[in-house]
This record gives C-alpha cells, sequence and structure tokens, in this order.
C-alpha cells in the first residue's frame, strides 16, 4: 500500500513537472545601453515589448566595470540563464575590435558613444552564443556586434566613405519606413524575410527583379534577378564592411550591407534597420522567439 502511494505521488510529480515545462516560456535577454549622464542602462520599450508580445520572458543583459575580463566572464554566466539572444542598438563599437583597413581616418574621427564594458561583453556574448547555438538576434549596432565578433570590420561612417547619397539617420517617427532594403530570396531564412516584409504592403515588390543602376546585387549570392525590395526604417551612420568568418549577406540598400546570418545555425542573424519599431516586422520576433523554445 505505502509502496503503491509513493509510485502515484511518484507519478503525479512527475507530471506537474512536464505541465511546467511545457508551459515555460523561453527567456530572452536584451543589452542595455548606458546613458552616461544619468549613469544608468536603459532599453528602449520596444525590445521588450515585442519579445514579450512574441512569447517570451525578456530580461536585461547589462555589463559589468572593469573590462574585458569581468565581461566576458558575466557573458559566459548570462548565456547559461537564457534562451536566447537579443543584441540591441545603440553607440559605435570601438574601432580597436577591428581592422581599419576597411574604413578611413575621416570616418573614424566619427566615432561616436564608444561603451567599452559593453564592447567586451556583446562580443563575448556574440561568439559564445554562436558556438552553443543560442538563437540570436542583432539588430542595428548587435548587426554590427555580430560581424564584429566573428572577425568582420567596419565601415566607420558611411557618408564620409561615399555609401550613401543622403543620411541613414532618420527623424522620428521611426515607424514610418525612410529608405529601401533589398534582400535575397536565395537564403534558407528569405522565407521568413518575405513573410515579414510583405506583411501590411512593407514589401512593395512582391516578385523577382533586376536591381537598376546602382542597386546592383554585386554581392548577392542569388544574383541580380534572386532580389525583393521592401522599405524599412533606418537609424546609423556606421555599417558592415568585410563580412565575418562563416555569416552571409542578405539585405542591402545602396552599398551598404543591411542584413548578415549563419546559414548553418537555426536562427542567428542581424539587421542593420529597427524592426522593434515595425507592426509589419512583428513575424521577424515570432520566428526569433519559437526558434528559442527548441
Amino acid at each position: 500500500m505505502v509502496e503503491r502511494k509513493e509510485r502515484e505521488a511518484t507519478g503525479r510529480m512527475e507530471r506537474k513537472a512536464a505541465e511546467r515545462q511545457e508551459l515555460r516560456q523561453p527567456v530572452v535577454g536584451i543589452t542595455c545601453t548606458l546613458d552616461a549622464e544619468q549613469n544608468h542602462e536603459r532599453v528602449n520599450c520596444e525590445y521588450i515589448a515585442r519579445v514579450a508580445a512574441a512569447g517570451a520572458i525578456p530580461v536585461l543583459l547589462s555589463p559589468v566595470p572593469g573590462g574585458q575580463g569581468p565581461n566576458e566572464a558575466m557573458a559566459e554566466r548570462y548565456l547559461g540563464l537564457v534562451d536566447g539572444l537579443l543584441l540591441s542598438g545603440g553607440g559605435d563599437i570601438h574601432p580597436r575590435h577591428y581592422s581599419a583597413a576597411d574604413t578611413t581616418p575621416e570616418a573614424l574621427a566619427l566615432v561616436d558613444l564608444v561603451d567599452e564594458n559593453r564592447d567586451w561583453l556583446e562580443l563575448a556574448l556574440a561568439r559564445r552564443a554562436r558556438q552553443l547555438g543560442v538563437p540570436t538576434l542583432g539588430i542595428c549596432r548587435g548587426c554590427q556586434a555580430i560581424n564584429v565578433a566573428a572577425g568582420g570590420t567596419m565601415h566607420a561612417d558611411l557618408l564620409t566613405e561615399g555609401l550613401a547619397s543622403a543620411t541613414h539617420r532618420q527623424e522620428p517617427p521611426y515607424t514610418v519606413p525612410s529608405h529601401e532594403v533589398r534582400y535575397s530570396r536565395q537564403t534558407r531564412i528569405a522565407p521568413l524575410l518575405r513573410e515579414m516584409l510583405l506583411a501590411a504592403g512593407s514589401c512593395h515588390h512582391p516578385r523577382s527583379l533586376t536591381c537598376p543602376g546602382e542597386m546592383k546585387c554585386a554581392d548577392d549570392p542569388g544574383g541580380a534577378e534572386a532580389c525583393l525590395i521592401a522599405r524599412t526604417n533606418s537609424m546609423h551612420h556606421q555599417c558592415v564592411a568585410a563580412i565575418g568568418e562563416g555569416l552571409v549577406p542578405i539585405a542591402w540598400s545602396e552599398k551598404i550591407t543591411e542584413g548578415i546570418y549563419d546559414p548553418d545555425l537555426p536562427f542567428y542573424l542581424g539587421v542593420q534597420w529597427h524592426p522593434e519599431y515595425l507592426d509589419a516586422q512583428a513575424p521577424l520576433f515570432e520566428a526569433f522567439v519559437k526558434a528559442c523554445e527548441r
């Protein structure tokens, strides 16, 4: 009798544990931006809202004082706590972390809002998350961090280096798309991008096209005939230059790489624009959170 009751109790506990596991929401860590004037770390509410709306629990990952050692150690601890990583937008990455071969002294002079503790933390997070296969989404600066962590380089200022005809730092409201991005339909992640950018009329060329003039897809592995065009917002003055090892470019505007990903991982993606402000791009966060559930 006693043994039967113990078996029944054990069975109930195991069933409850299984139910809790099924109901468990994935945890997504979001990196922070230093507000030096206020002496605090912050993150824009839009990141938190998108992650929560997609079904995950957002937590904030702040750098710590002390430079490289403490932040690399903290990155390891953070990745033991989360199911997914969102590298948020923010200030510039210090040029010490990439070769200056693809930029100019004039552009480097415009590097701004550097937080070296954040650099050490995010670069360690990006590298280790990739090694562990942790689903990762990099937005704006986060896309650049993914590239630099993989050994890629940067253009320190796109206007100074003649990569764009006008600024890519749009004025508010950020919910309004301001420029065109073309992306490849030949990559594995293309169906997600297509669904996301077609939503609410975000993509105004639903079929493949040949890119005109300066928008030739010279670096597109699918060639000029494999492009789709969408409108997005834009808030950056730097951009990816040489692509990091193992990463593949998937989106472009003018001479600027606007998206990169690792084709060998389920979800390791960086985009240069800010999808957190665009309702039409909510499917990107939904796909990211779904990847975090596995």
